[in-house]
């Protein structure tokens, strides 16, 4: 991962002398190559493990499941924007039919979303955010 893939409300998990921790990053105060101060806590770039896309974050972030095929299923960002989940772990984002990218990490899909949308992409619903220390649960495989 590269440090400039970073966000503010990018959600990652830190593993750190065996430990696994999920956060959200409320504020990142310096950043190099190698490290980063994130929520005034400085941490290695290499502690930080991208979270991959599964279909339970896709509906935590209120993206609606359209259908369910076989192999693969549909969910709706809108009505220009959709994601197609393939059961094998891989995500495509399109825009009217049209592949865009490959999605591999819920950071590329809050950051993508920001982009194309100049909005961010929160949990929906129920949370278990901890306001002190930053922390939620996304089940990761």
């Amino acid at each position: 991962m590269k440090a400039s893939e970073l966000r503010i409300g990018n959600i990652f998990n830190e593993t750190i002398r065996g430990h696994n921790n999920e956060f959200i990053i409320a504020a990142v105060n310096s950043l190099t190559n190698t490290g980063i101060d994130i929520n005034n806590n400085i941490t290695s770039i290499d502690y930080l493990e991208p979270i991959p896309i599964t279909e339970e974050c896709l509906l935590k972030f209120g993206i609606n499941l359209y259908r369910r095929y076989s192999e693969n299923s549909e969910y709706f960002i809108d009505n220009k924007y959709k994601i197609i989940y393939v059961k094998d772990g891989e995500s495509y984002l399109y825009m009217y039919d049209e592949l865009i990218r490959k999605i591999e990490f819920v950071h590329h899909l809050q950051n993508i979303f920001f982009d194309l949308k100049n909005e961010e992409l929160e949990i929906k619903g129920e949370q278990s955010q901890n306001k002190t220390d930053n922390t939620m649960q996304i089940e990761t495989p």
